[in-house]
């Protein structure tokens, strides 16, 4: 049976100023275990689908990232294109873990949001997996970054 991949759910968004970014903005989001084991079944004897990859490393951080963007307003704003990051990977991702992700609004500039943001094994206590000091997030229009706010 094909793997259909459930939706990320956006636990909580908490917004300094309703209506508007603002530093100190918070989301937390869950993503349900389920495309780390697919991306891990072995489609040869020497290959697994995720081959080329790397998903126990790219997973947890682009969870972390998902969660900046849930606090930008991705959606509507159109901030959502990770210009940069740094990241920390502190424990691995296991197949079966739920994860959860956080971030929460450092900087915001004329053509940039800057996000801290971690990525965590949703177990009792929450395991951090991934640290990401600063997550650059831009919105881009014609394959250029524009100003977020005209």
């Amino acid at each position: 049976m094909a793997f259909i991949p459930s939706p990320v759910e956006i636990l909580t968004v908490v917004r300094q100023q309703p209506g508007r970014l603002s530093v100190g903005d918070e989301a937390w989001c869950r993503h349900r275990a389920g495309l780390l084991a697919h991306l891990m079944e072995q489609v040869h004897p020497w290959l697994r689908l995720g081959s080329g990859a790397h998903p126990m490393t790219g997973l947890p951080i682009g969870m972390a990232v998902h969660a900046a963007i849930v606090v930008c307003d991705g959606e509507q704003t159109g901030i959502g294109v990770c210009r940069a990051l740094e990241a920390v990977l502190e424990s691995p991702m296991r197949p079966e873990d739920h994860i959860r992700s956080y971030a929460v609004i450092r900087e915001i500039g004329h053509r940039h949001v800057t996000c801290f943001a971690k990525a965590y094994a949703e177990e009792e206590p929450l395991r951090l997996i991934a640290r990401l000091p600063k997550v650059v997030l831009v919105r881009v229009e014609n394959g250029h970054a524009v100003p977020l706010f005209a």
